[in-house]
């Protein structure tokens, strides 16, 4: 599941047709290191890496909308840092990347 939901959140930046060039490579680093950071927990944590998952591409998803909606940006990016919650002194690196993918999707002027 992982990795279809990276490849759909990979094919969103692709496609944003607004979105400056480097905030798009900016997303595109960034979800690079997620996939490298939810595999490894997926090892030990699959539950908690589809969650982290999940959370990131409906995030992803509603930030590059045509027509944003307020609420449910801030719902998607508050869902995934709580999904990172449980696993945050274990996982700081991802953590870390998760926090940055939510800053980056505010920086896009939502």
């Amino acid at each position: 599941m992982i990795k279809e939901t990276i490849m759909k959140m990979e094919i969103l930046v692709k496609e944003a047709k607004k979105m400056a060039p480097e905030r798009k490579d900016e997303l595109e680093s960034l979800i690079k290191d997620l996939k490298i950071e939810l595999d490894e927990l997926s090892k030990n944590k699959q539950e908690d890496a589809d969650s982290i998952a999940g959370f990131a591409n409906v995030a992803v998803h509603e930030a590059l909308r045509e027509s944003k909606d307020e609420a449910l940006i801030e719902l998607s990016t508050s869902g995934l840092q709580s999904s990172v919650r449980k696993i945050a002194a274990s996982h700081p690196k991802l953590t870390a990347i998760t926090r940055n993918i939510s800053r980056s999707l505010s920086n896009l002027g939502i």
